[in-house]
């Protein structure tokens, strides 16, 4: 019995020290108020204009280096526009936040936006996995199912019009 505590106490100090890892096996760290200037992504702080991969956003998006691995901050309003033809390009919505992303094409388009008010996500050909709020999220030129997945409030399918998704 003392081993299953005790295993069970390890289970879930592990799980609180997650990090979010992407299908391109590089982690997402905790972001931070730093002092990056306008269009500085390296490290942590607040952005605007162009990143350093050649994304653009607005907002206080804070960026790994390459600018295509961003969070945008709790009860923020954020944009972003990814390089086109990128590797991949991710977005972490944090809670309370508006987040509109532009995929251009990447290869991959991860945009996380379940804990915000609203989300708008533009695939424009990329392979996009979008987990949006149960209501508020709008993804255009998705392919629902092939190479476009979309999940409404971390349980529940969207709402399917040609390339048009919904979350009511």
């Amino acid at each position: 019995m003392m081993l299953v505590k005790g295993l069970s106490v390890v289970l879930a100090l592990s799980l609180a020290a997650c990090v979010v890892v992407d299908d391109d096996g590089e982690g997402e760290g905790g972001s931070g108020e730093g002092a990056g200037s306008s269009g500085d992504t390296s490290g942590s702080g607040k952005t605007s204009g162009t990143t350093t991969g050649g994304s653009t956003g607005s907002g206080p998006l804070v960026c790994n280096d390459a600018g295509n691995n961003c969070v945008c901050g709790d009860e923020e309003s954020c944009d972003l526009s990814c390089p086109a033809g990128g590797p991949d390009c991710d977005l972490q919505c944090n809670p309370g936040s508006t987040c509109s992303v532009e995929c251009n094409g990447n290869t991959t388009c991860d945009v996380e936006c379940s804990a915000s008010t609203s989300c708008t996500v533009d695939c424009e050909g990329s392979d996009c996995d979008v987990t949006c709020p149960a209501s508020g999220c709008t993804v255009t030129n998705c392919n629902f199912g092939q190479g476009c997945d979309v999940l409404c409030g971390l349980s529940t399918l969207p709402t399917v019009n040609g390339t048009t998704v919904t979350c009511p």
